[in-house]
C-alpha cells in the first residue's frame, strides 16, 4: 500500500518527486527517493508528507538533472514511521538500493538464513531485499540475475525498482503488486500507478513473476531468465489537477458525482458485454465501501432480477469454503482494480468455474486484465483515500446490471454458444423508473445540502458514539456513512438496522448521544419513525436524511433530500452524508483527503 517511481532520464528527480505527490494518497506517513549520483547513490528521506521531502530535495546544490532516481511514499507495514525504516533502502556497503511496494512474507526466514552475517538496521521487511540481491551478485551472479535469484527467495507480493552503484541501468521486479513501464521519447518512468506516470504512449503493464531492466530500450525476463516481448498500449492519462487553494480532493469529489455516474451511464450505453447466457445465482466479493456497494448491489439484483444474491468481504472469502452452484456470476467489485483481497478471490472464484465481472474504475488494472468481463466506470481519478464518486458510480453500475442480469435470464439478448451478448442500447427496461427520469440523478446540485449539512455538523463535532440506523437499502446507507465518517473525522460510530436498536443499542443512547437515521423509503416512514421515537423517548437526538420532512416533528435536525425516484435513493442519500463527514471533519481541523493510518488503494493482504 505504498507508491513507487522512478525515472531514467532528464530530470529523473524532479519528476520522481512529481510522480510521489500524485502517488501520496497510496500512502503518506513518509517518503524518500534515492539518485544515482556520479555512479554513486545518494539518499534523501524524510517523514510526512511529500512536501516536506520537496522542500529536503531542493535545498541540494547540483542534482544531475540527466540521471536515475527512485522514489517511494509508505503505508507502514513493518517498522514504525521513523527515517530509518523509510524507503529507499540500502544494502550493506551501499551497493544495492531499492524502493518496494508489497510485503516480504518470509523476510525474518531471509533474515534468520541468507543473511545472518549481514547487520540490518531497520525493523522493515523490504532491507532483506537490497541485502539478498547484494549476496548474490558478490556470489558473482550478473546484477540481473541476482535480482531474479533473490526474488526466487522471496514469498509474497513485490512491485520493486532497484538502482545499483556502478550501473547506469534501471532495475524492476514484479509479483501481485501493480507495476508499469513507460517510455517518454527517449526517458523511461516505472510507476506503481498510472497516475504518476507524465505520458500517454509506450506503456507496459508488467506481468507477475518477472524482473527486467531498462538501459537505451526495456528488457524484460520471465522467472527462468527467458527475455519477453515487450506488449507496448497507448493510454491517455488522466490528469489529476491540483485542488485549489482551500479545496480539497474530496470536496471536489463529492461535487463531481452526479457528472461522473452520467458519464458512466453513457459510457455504458456505448458498450456491449458478453455475460453467461444462463445465471441463476449472484456472487459479490469486494472490500470497504466497496463491499457496501455490493450489499446494496445485492438488493438491487434480488429486488429486480429474481435471483439470490450472496455478498461476500473479499478477505474472508479468499479462506471460506464457499459452495459453488452451476451458473453462478461472480461480481467483483474495486476502485482500483488493485485491491489485493478482491483480487486473490476472484483468482480462487476462476479456479472453481465461476464466471468472474468486474466493476472496476481503472482500465488496464489487474482485475480488468484477469477477468472474463469488466464494466469500467468512468468516474476519472479519486485521489481522496476515503471514497465517494467512486461508491456512488458503482450503486449506479449495479443498479444497471439488475436489469442486464433480468434481460439475460428473460432471453431478451442475443446469444453466442453459452453466452448472451449484451447492448446496453437494445434491452427491455425491468427497472421501475423511465429513461427520462435518470437525469434526475445527474442533475442533483450537491449545493442544496450545505447549509442544512453545516448545521448538523456544528452540532455533532464534539460528540463520538454517533449510530446510524435505517432500514432496507436506508441500513445499507447507514453502513456506508458511518465508515465514512470513522474513516476521516476519528469519531466513533456504528451502524444498525432501525429495528435492532431494541436488541441492544439502546443501551447505548442517553441526553448526550446522536442518531443519525436514513429514511428514503416511503413504505418505511411509520416503521421508522417508531425507532426515532425509541431514541427521543430516552433523551438521545436524532437527525434524519429523508425527503420526507413534513413526516417529522421538530424534535428531530432534518437534512432534506431531494424527492425524485425512490430508485435512486440510495445514491442520493449518500451524496449528502459524505458532504457531512467532510464538514465534520473539516470543522475539527482534520485533512479529509488523507486520514491518519489509511491508504486508497489497498494492495496488501
Amino acid at each position: 500500500m505504498c507508491g513507487i517511481m522512478a525515472v531514467k532520464g532528464n530530470n529523473a528527480v524532479d519528476r520522481v518527486v512529481s510522480g510521489l505527490s500524485k502517488l501520496e494518497y497510496r500512502g503518506y506517513d513518509s517518503c524518500g527517493l534515492a539518485y544515482m549520483n556520479n555512479k554513486d547513490i545518494s539518499i534523501i528521506k524524510s517523514i510526512g508528507y511529500v512536501s516536506t521531502l520537496k522542500d529536503k530535495v531542493y535545498g541540494i546544490e547540483n542534482i544531475p538533472s540527466q540521471t536515475i532516481a527512485i522514489g517511494h511514499t509508505r503505508w507502514a507495514t513493518h517498522g514504525g514511521v521513523t527515517e530509518n525504516n523509510c524507503h529507499p533502502h540500502m544494502s550493506l556497503g551501499g551497493r544495492v538500493c531499492v524502493v518496494h511496494n508489497g510485503i516480504i512474507e518470509n523476510y525474518l526466514d531471509i533474515k534468520n538464513s541468507y543473511l545472518s552475517d549481514r547487520c540490518l538496521i531497520s525493523e522493515t521487511d523490504t532491507e532483506t531485499i537490497p541485502n539478498l540481491i547484494d549476496k548474490y551478485i558478490s556470489d558473482g551472479l550478473s546484477p540481473i540475475e541476482a535480482i531474479n535469484m533473490a526474488t526466487k527467495d522471496m514469498l509474497g507480493s513485490y512491485a520493486i525498482a532497484i538502482i545499483i552503484r556502478d550501473d547506469d541501468r534501471l532495475y524492476f521486479a514484479k509479483r501481485s503488486s501493480p507495476l508499469i513501464v513507460a517510455k517518454a521519447n527517449d526517458d523511461y518512468i516505472l510507476a506503481s500507478d498510472i497516475l504518476g506516470i507524465d505520458c500517454d504512449s509506450g506503456l507496459i503493464y508488467l506481468e507477475d513473476d518477472v524482473c527486467g531492466y531498462i538501459d537505451n530500450t526495456i528488457h524484460i525476463f520471465d522467472i527462468n531468465m527467458q527475455e519477453i516481448d515487450n506488449k507496448y498500449i497507448d493510454k491517455k492519462i488522466s490528469e489529476i489537477q491540483p485542488s485549489e487553494e482551500n479545496e480539497d480532493y474530496m470536496y471536489r469529489e463529492i461535487y463531481q458525482m452526479p457528472r461522473a455516474i452520467e458519464r458512466t451511464y453513457r459510457s455504458m450505453l456505448g458498450s456491449t458485454y458478453r455475460l453467461p447466457s444462463r445465471i441463476d445465482r449472484v456472487l459479490v466479493v469486494a472490500c470497504g465501501t466497496s463491499y457496501h456497494s455490493g450489499l446494496m448491489g445485492k438488493k438491487f439484483i434480488e429486488r429486480y432480477s429474481g435471483i439470490k444474491v450472496e455478498c461476500e468481504i473479499a478477505s474472508e472469502f479468499i479462506y471460506n469454503d464457499y459452495i459453488i452452484e452451476d451458473n453462478t456470476l461472480g461480481i467483483f467489485i474495486s476502485q482500483s482494480g488493485e485491491t489485493a483481497d478482491t483480487l486473490r478471490s476472484m483468482r480462487k472464484a476462476r479456479r472453481m468455474g465461476i464466471y468472474t465481472l468486474a466493476i472496476t474504475n481503472v482500465e488496464h488494472s489487474t482485475i480488468h486484465r484477469e477477468c472474463d468481463e469488466c464494466v469500467l466506470m468512468s468516474a476519472g481519478p479519486e485521489v481522496a483515500v476515503a471514497s465517494t464518486k467512486a461508491y456512488s458510480t458503482q450503486l449506479f453500475v449495479l443498479l444497471m446490471l439488475s436489469n442486464i442480469i433480468k434481460n439475460i435470464r428473460s432471453g431478451s439478448c442475443d446469444v453466442d454458444g453459452d453466452f448472451a451478448i449484451v447492448d446496453i442500447n437494445r434491452l427491455s427496461n425491468y427497472l421501475p423508473v423511465f429513461e427520462s427520469e435518470y437525469s434526475q440523478v445527474f442533475d442533483i446540485d450537491i449545493s442544496r445540502f450545505e447549509e442544512e449539512v453545516l448545521v448538523v455538523a456544528q452540532l455533532i463535532k464534539d460528540r463520538d458514539g454517533i449510530h446510524f440506523i435505517g432500514k432496507d437499502c436506508d441500513y445499507i446507507t447507514s453502513m456506508e456513512g458511518s465508515l465514512k465518517l470513522k474513516e476521516i473525522s476519528y469519531k466513533f460510530t456504528d451502524a444498525y438496522p432501525s429495528g435492532e436498536l431494541k436488541h441492544g443499542t439502546l443501551s447505548l443512547v442517553d441526553e448526550n448521544s446522536y442518531s443519525v437515521a436514513i429514511v428514503t423509503e416511503e413504505r418505511l416512514i411509520e416503521k421508522c419513525k417508531n425507532s426515532i421515537h425509541e431514541i427521543t423517548a430516552r433523551g438521545g437526538r436524532v437527525i434524519v436524511v429523508t425527503p420526507f420532512v413534513e413526516e417529522f416533528s421538530n424534535k428531530e435536525v432534518v437534512i432534506r433530500l431531494p424527492k425524485i425516484n425512490s430508485v435512486f435513493m440510495p445514491i442520493v442519500a449518500i451524496m449528502a452524508i459524505d458532504l457531512l463527514a467532510y464538514r465534520v471533519t473539516k470543522l475539527l481541523g482534520i485533512n479529509p483527503d488523507k486520514p491518519r493510518n489509511l491508504a486508497k488503494s489497498v494492495t496488501v493482504e
